[in-house]
């Protein structure tokens, strides 16, 4: 009877690896094979006594997997949530009771939970020489959690991948999806989760971030629309008086991760609530994060249908009001500019650090001073500042040094700060707030963007008028206990 043969893909399927790990087992010795012409072929016998061996990497690999999922069990269990493989996913690919595929599938549903658990917005797979890192973004700032062997890694990726309705195959490209998970261990918050991935891949392998959207968290943003922001009483009446314009140019602006997408959505339900329905509101997103009853979304595909394109379809559908979620050319800043102009209420989301770099942005695409100072309504520039642990928060006295430099106009100065405890994993920060720089222009401020004066002198022109920057709202927000100096000086500058 003639033995067995197989080719690479037979092989990858009879060991139930991925093909990553194949190829590294193959490239190092690990795997016995032979060629024939330029393709690999492989004995039936020496694959099984593969599998068999128990010093062999399929048996670690196991073990890994095991040791894995016994950590992030652990970790649930501290936090007295129960680990059981109850997570349901709209598609799972599991079609075999292979050890290997529940302990895999095992794995990924504990990691998510715990994920979910500890309030994460991002979670990050990042391969590194000795492994596949696994980091949350919890309030901001990126914590270290786990080190996965690669062989685990590799499998880790090949069934988010599945998940997400992506080719396992593909490493060499950018991939985008979508996964939708529910649970029911989560206590005193969401149950369903909205995960965007992407995929790229890097030096040591593929690098993934996955980006959590607790589900009724969004709903509220969009039910609750400027009080779920948390402005302060002054703030919150001129942001209702910058969206009660009836048309005209607002921006919204602020870094990346710093809510600036909440924001526009809570000012659009703001207006519609407002409006009570009977406006026309229409909206251009790369992603529509946050569906909204009444108004019209559109998601935009720039390989088809870039921003200006779809700016000049709007126009025939008579709008009120526009949300536009990204501005990078001149032409659609004319776009935006002359729809201001013709009696519509259009806001714009940028990524500039403050309002005067917004205000230099838009000049830079190529609207002349007198344009934006006509159109120019308002600009709300904002960041997320963590909120000190209310567990273990401790009040002390700054050094001299700290005192003359940030704060030589008081006495007295009490500081206060976090200690760190099991509540706010030893951060010292429990929560986030807004931050927010907030300008309605009024005629003196639009002469000095018409006359095109200098970032310094248009500083100087609007601290006349009364306005706060971020560092100085920041430092307020230091003086009331809600976040350290740290914390201020690192998010305002």
């Amino acid at each position: 009877m003639a033995e067995e043969i197989f080719d690479a893909d037979q092989a990858i399927e009879f060991l139930k690896i991925s093909r990553p790990t194949f190829a590294r087992w193959l490239k190092i010795g690990k795997l016995q094979g032979f060629k024939v012409g330029k393709q690999w072929r492989f004995y039936r016998r020496d694959l099984v006594s593969f599998m068999e061996s128990s010093g062999t990497d399929f048996v670690l690999l196991k073990k890994d997997f095991k040791e894995s999922i016994k950590f992030f069990e652990e970790k649930l269990e501290r936090k007295n949530i129960p680990a059981g493989s109850d997570t349901g996913t709209t598609k799972d690919i599991i079609t075999s009771y292979d050890e290997k595929d529940v302990l895999i599938k095992n794995l990924a549903e504990r990691l998510f939970l715990d994920s979910f658990s500890d309030k994460a917005s991002d979670i990050h797979l990042e391969p590194l020489k000795d492994g596949l890192m696994v980091k949350y973004r919890i309030q901001g700032s990126l914590e270290e959690i786990k080190l996965l062997s690669h062989e685990t890694g590799e499998e880790l990726i090949i069934r988010l991948k599945h998940m997400a309705d992506l080719d396992p195959d593909i490493t060499e490209k950018v991939q985008t999806g979508k996964i939708m998970i529910e649970t029911d261990k989560i206590t005193g918050g969401d149950n369903r989760f909205d995960i965007k991935i992407g995929i790229i891949p890097v030096i040591y392998g593929e690098r993934i971030t996955m980006r959590i959207k607790p589900v009724e968290k969004a709903k509220a943003t969009v039910e609750q629309g400027l009080e779920l922001l948390r402005f302060e009483k002054e703030d919150l009446e001129t942001v209702k008086k910058i969206f009660n314009r009836a048309f005209g140019l607002v921006i919204v602006t602020g870094t990346s991760g710093s809510g600036k997408t909440t924001t526009c959505h809570g000012a659009l339900n703001y207006i519609l609530s407002k409006t009570r329905g009977h406006a026309s509101i229409m909206t251009l997103e790369d992603s529509i994060e946050y569906p909204m009853k009444g108004i019209s979304q559109i998601t935009v595909h720039p390989d088809r249908e870039g921003y200006y394109e779809l700016l000049k379809g709007i126009m025939w559908q008579d709008p009120d009001v526009i949300f536009v979620g990204e501005l990078s050319d001149s032409k659609t800043a004319m776009m935006v500019s002359e729809i201001a102009l013709t009696g519509h209420l259009i806001i714009v989301q940028l990524t500039c650090s403050d309002i005067f770099q917004s205000v230099d942005y838009l000049k830079n695409l190529g609207l002349e001073p007198y344009l934006l100072a006509s159109v120019l309504e308002g600009v709300i520039a904002q960041r997320l500042v963590r909120k000190i642990c209310k567990n273990c928060k401790e009040k002390f006295t700054p050094s001299p040094d700290l005192i003359k430099k940030y704060f030589s106009d008081r006495e007295n100065v009490s500081l206060f700060r976090g200690k760190g405890c099991s509540e706010c994993h030893n951060s010292g920060y429990s929560g986030r707030t807004g931050l927010y720089e907030i300008c309605m222009c009024d005629t003196e401020l639009k002469e000095a963007i018409a006359d095109g004066e200098k970032t310094d002198k248009l500083k100087k022109v609007f601290h006349e008028k009364g306005f706060r920057s971020l560092r100085e709202k920041a430092i307020d927000y230091v003086l009331s206990g809600i976040t350290t100096l740290e914390e201020a000086l690192r998010v305002s500058y």
